[in-house]
């Protein structure tokens, strides 16, 4: 099963409900974290992966944002990537070595595709 790699803002950072959806989703397996060449390098804030499906991910986001806002009545899940990840990770686009093919982006509107 390919690798999912989620990118996400929440209105606000340091809310009870964006603790509440990270959660949710790290008990499903995903993680903020890759290894690499033997080494785990932590991911930027806000970013998660797993080994999940396209249908698994966004079920997953779904519950998660809705034990966010069971916490947080104000939570609000601003925008949401989600991107294939294949073990290649660019943190540089602007590198010569930044295989751009490896990453497709999903944009997923929030508001429209999770009722």
């Amino acid at each position: 099963m390919p690798a999912k790699l989620i990118a996400f803002d929440t209105h606000d950072n340091k809310s009870s409900g964006r603790e509440a959806f990270e959660k949710s989703l790290e008990k499903v397996g995903w993680v903020n974290f890759i290894v690499r060449n033997d080494k785990y390098i932590k991911l930027p804030d806000t970013t998660l992966v797993a080994n999940r499906t396209v249908k698994q991910t966004l079920r997953d986001i779904k519950a998660a944002q809705k034990k966010a806002k069971d916490k947080d009545d104000s939570f609000e899940l601003k925008k949401c990537i989600v991107t294939n990840y294949s073990g290649r990770f660019a943190i540089d686009s602007d590198k010569k070595d930044a295989d751009k093919s490896q990453i497709v982006l999903y944009r997923i509107a929030m508001s429209g595709m999770l009722p």
